[in-house]
């Protein structure tokens, strides 16, 4: 699952600023980077719900919730 993605790197008066990310990659993450927004309101009902009504795991039930494989966590 390891696979070199070449970002391209933005600087600004000599520091990064910006990073180009393919598509493909981005949409695989950006659930990810929506992990700031979800811990500030607290855990998604669907979440809750899966544990207890389901007996899901809660490493799973967000996992679902994400959208991402445990190859992807483990990565």
């Amino acid at each position: 699952m390891k696979t070199h993605i070449d970002y391209q790197t933005i600087d600004y008066q000599g520091n990064p600023a910006f990073v180009l990310v393919p598509w493909d990659e981005f949409k695989r993450i950006r659930p990810l980077l929506d992990g700031d927004k979800i811990r500030s309101i607290g855990i998604p009902q669907a979440v809750v719900e899966a544990h207890l009504l389901r007996a899901i795991p809660m490493i799973r039930a967000w996992r679902d919730h994400i959208g991402i494989t445990q190859r992807e966590l483990a990565a």
